[in-house]
């Protein structure tokens, strides 16, 4: 981060060194890159044998059904489900997952927003359910399942 007044500069009326500030930058980046994910417990109690795999093997992988995109089924009465599609971060065992839903609204009323079923490696299901809703109001709200996975890919 730059640090400046309102002249633009600080201190005495210098100009900032730019290369020492993306200095920081880039190293603050490199920082959070070569951050340690730990995964204390997960699904199948699947550890790698050796310690300094464990780091190696750890991965966190994230994305969004999409707003467009995302496949909502009818499910008994007030209720939708989607299934969610992770295998393209290659876990090899059951990942520890963590689900919100995003749209443009109403979203806010649901329940099972964060309750995920069926999982594997490779998919998981989000049941949302609210009185009185039908297929359409996640379709024309736009509601996507965003999730975030943290497991092993070794």
């Amino acid at each position: 981060a730059v640090v400046s007044t309102q002249s633009g500069h600080y201190g005495r009326g210098k100009p900032p060194n730019m290369k020492i500030s993306q200095g920081i930058v880039v190293a603050v980046l490199i920082a959070e890159l070569l951050a340690t994910v730990v995964i204390v417990n997960n699904e199948e109690n699947y550890h790698p044998k050796k310690k300094k795999q464990k780091t190696k093997c750890s991965i966190v992988c994230s994305g969004t059904t999409g707003r467009k995109d995302t496949n909502w089924v009818a499910y008994q009465t007030y209720g939708v489900y989607t299934d969610v599609d992770i295998s393209s971060c290659q876990f090899k065992h059951i990942p520890n997952i963590v689900t919100t839903l995003e749209g443009k609204r109403h979203h806010w009323a649901v329940t099972g927003t964060s309750s995920v079923y069926g999982a594997t490696k490779d998919t998981f299901r989000i049941y949302i359910r609210r009185f009185n809703l039908n297929l359409s109001i996640p379709k024309n709200e736009e509601w996507n399942v965003e999730w975030m996975a943290i497991g092993y890919n070794c």
